[in-house]
């Protein structure tokens, strides 16, 4: 007879919040392992429980002789990644079932008459939460440990969202449950027990799938135009999660353009000229795209003393001095960083390619866009051209894989 290994979220942790399925199985497994938060709050169940952390449940199972072994997990038993990943890593072992009980999100939302299927379930640990904010009507996240709710307020209002509605239930389920709905900044000072979860409403969120035009932005007088926006964000060939820096960010034209596209990474836009990184702030929180984290000063400074900048693509703006010399500091850092920078004129063009060639970029590439827009004169329309306009782009990562393609015969 094969093994059997039940995963079971825990939800809330509260035993009148497991459906009876779920109660029987734990009080008639051979077995159960689990944390010792999730087994005090469940200790009535059973008479026997093994304490362990999440980190040794795996090879726990694996190694026991039992017939039927319950591990009980915080939260969903699919939440995340952690009941997946046990699951595909038990299942050559065994038969692996998972089951779950009412999550904290689930009773938080029914405890305050809101709906959850609009709610963006945050990775806190690994996702960005301005990013979440931005791109999302509700964000819910799990906290514990040091990530408590005033810290999260604290940050929302440093962002500038003080008004942000926010909604925190700790200790639910319990007879010391409490519930708070409030903005942000009359929570940053409150305390909350551990554990706890927390929603984020922004009933003026983006949609990261919108293009942003030229006249949505204040724009300095040599910004990039839209045209040229689009081309050079796709060149950098951006992912969900990457954190890129934008060098001579200007009026921030670029950097909302990559904002959009990392909506669950961060931008970093640095500017010099006091007048431009004025307008870069007004279009960030016009937009509100709370992803962009504004720095005023040089760009190389900011780099070699800042160790959190280790960015996966950078954007460099023609204005820029010193192009080498960032490029190898950026490039120490991360040595598979995507480069792209944006050139008005040969000089340009030549100090940008010998930069890229003496720090050994690979797959460097060097095009050139000339816009043209439609003009009526009279009953004529002419087309009107712009200065032409290069961008360059290498890095490891953008060179082509070797793709085996079977023709048909």
């Amino acid at each position: 007879m094969s093994r059997i290994i039940s995963i079971i979220g825990a939800g809330a942790g509260h035993a009148g919040l497991l459906t009876e399925q779920v109660t029987q199985i734990i009080k008639t497994a051979d077995e159960v392992y689990a944390s010792g938060k999730i087994a005090g709050t469940l200790i009535t169940l059973r008479d026997t429980w093994r304490v362990v952390p999440f980190s040794d449940m795996k090879e726990l199972a694996i190694e026991s002789k039992k017939q039927h072994i319950v591990l009980l997990l915080e939260g969903d038993s699919l939440f995340f990644d952690k009941g997946e990943q046990l699951y595909n890593e038990l299942k050559n072992y065994a038969d692996v079932k998972c089951y779950a009980g009412v999550s904290s999100v689930q009773y938080l939302c029914a405890k305050t008459n809101q709906s959850y299927n609009d709610i963006y379930w945050l990775e806190y640990e690994s996702e960005d939460l301005l990013a979440a904010i931005s791109y999302n009507k509700k964000v819910a996240v799990l906290l514990s440990g040091e990530n408590i709710p005033d810290h999260i307020c604290r940050l929302l209002c440093d962002a500038g969202l003080n008004n942000m509605r926010v909604t925190v239930g700790s200790r639910i389920a319990t007879g010391r449950e409490r519930i708070v709905q409030d903005e942000a900044k009359h929570l940053r000072d409150y305390e909350f027990a551990n554990p706890s979860v927390m929603i984020i409403e922004n009933p003026n969120f983006n949609d990261k799938a919108k293009t942003v035009f030229d006249d949505e932005l204040k724009l300095c007088e040599n910004a990039l135009t839209q045209e040229v926006r689009w081309s050079a964000a796709n060149l950098m060939r951006i992912k969900p999660t990457d954190k890129v820096i934008n060098i001579g960010a200007g009026s921030g034209e670029m950097a909302v353009e990559l904002a959009r596209m990392t909506y669950k990474g961060s931008v970093v836009a640095i500017e010099e000229d006091a007048s431009e990184f004025e307008m870069l702030k007004q279009n960030k929180e016009h937009l509100g795209l709370y992803n962009i984290s504004t720095l005023y000063g040089n760009a190389l400074e900011m780099i070699e003393h800042n160790v959190d900048i280790i960015p996966d693509a950078v954007f460099v703006g023609d204005n820029v001095r010193g192009i080498k010399r960032i490029l190898q500091s950026l490039k120490h850092k991360n040595d598979k960083i995507r480069v792209v920078i944006v050139a008005h004129n040969l000089e340009r063009l030549s100090e940008a390619q010998a930069a890229l060639a003496s720090l050994r970029f690979a797959a460097v590439e060097v095009s050139q866009l000339t816009l043209s827009k439609a003009k009526t004169l009279g009953s004529h329309t002419m087309m009107l051209s712009d200065k032409p306009m290069f961008l360059l782009c290498g890095g490891k990562e953008l060179m082509n894989e070797n793709i085996d393609i079977k023709k048909d015969e």
